[in-house]
């Protein structure tokens, strides 16, 4: 005999064959066959395993509602965790970031991989289109700062000497200009 679990019947001590029926149920057996599979050692008829099946449902329902909630809710949490491990496989260190970049730029076959909402991977190989190479060669130059401005320190050594025109220079400056127009 076994403890039922989450339920409020936990305190009660579930017989072997019930457990192993509600456990069945649960997985999405039928009742009679699920019946049949907890009781192995008994020769019972189609009829016999009909009917008393169909009363452990009735009494059980709430176990095996339970049960069913919670294998899906093992189920969920295991495609979560493989999208997980998926999407931390995806992540790419810089040198694998830099050779992915390399091989849009020289228009090699792509490797691409994902996973869907179900879990499932899918792989494809694709050439990189030109806005895509274009693209990358900009994403590669920011990288490494090849598009940044470059920065000139100039600096100047001595001295400056400026000196006012008289009046006698601007009024020849006039005068020239005056002529040339």
């Amino acid at each position: 005999m076994t403890k039922a679990k989450g339920s409020d019947l936990s305190s009660k001590i579930l017989p072997k064959q019930h457990t192993e029926f509600i456990r069945l149920v649960a997985n999405g057996e039928k009742q009679k066959y699920a019946y049949s599979l907890s009781y192995p050692n008994k020769s019972l008829s189609s009829k016999t395993c009909e009917v008393e099946s169909s009363k452990l449902a009735k009494k059980y329902a709430v176990l095996i509602t339970q049960e069913q909630e919670r294998l899906q809710k093992v189920i969920t949490d295991a495609k979560d965790a493989e999208v997980v491990k998926a999407a931390i496989n995806g992540i790419l260190s810089q040198a694998e970031v830099d050779k992915k970049l390399c091989d849009i730029i020289n228009g090699d076959l792509i490797r691409i991989t994902a996973v869907d909402a179900f879990g499932k991977t899918h792989t494809n190989e694709i050439t990189s289109t030109l806005s895509q190479r274009l693209l990358a060669i900009d994403l590669y130059n920011k990288r490494f700062g090849s598009n940044a401005p470059i920065k000139n320190k100039t600096e100047i050594t001595g001295q400056l000497k400026y000196e006012a025109p008289t009046a006698e220079q601007l009024k020849a400056s006039k005068e020239k200009l005056d002529n040339a127009i």
